[in-house]
């Protein structure tokens, strides 16, 4: 498991790499906002929008808390799980609307809207 000041950096240089021009500093900020952003996942659940592949805006209501998502699509918490190494430059989710676990890299996201806080962060600059 990746500590959390490792996963922000490692994280921070995968959205520099990826927003070019894009400094060090503002790649760190948008970093902690992505922990900030997996912590309200993990807590509950977020209204957000970010870059399909094909360039057209997904809108998603997602969470990571597992009370909010069905038994039958909990991952197992098996070893090859459990040891999986994890991607710094995704985002996974549960979709609470499509009732399925989806993806999106991290220089792809646009914004967060909660009942506490509303941010636009477009990455692709």
């Amino acid at each position: 498991m990746i500590k959390q000041n490792q996963r922000v950096m490692t994280r921070a240089h995968i959205i520099a790499e990826a927003s070019r021009p894009c400094s060090l500093s503002e790649a760190l900020k948008k970093a902690w906002y992505f922990e900030r952003f997996r912590g309200i996942l993990r807590n509950g659940y977020a209204r957000f929008s970010f870059y399909k592949k094909d360039g057209t805006i997904r809108y998603a209501k997602g969470t990571l808390c597992g009370s909010l998502i069905p038994d039958e699509d909990v991952p197992d918490q098996s070893e090859k799980v459990a040891d999986k190494k994890e991607n710094c430059g995704i985002i996974v989710y549960y979709d609470i609307n499509k009732k399925a676990w989806r993806s999106f890299r991290v220089n792809e996201f646009i914004g967060v809207s909660t009942a506490w806080e509303m941010r636009i962060l477009d990455f692709r600059i």
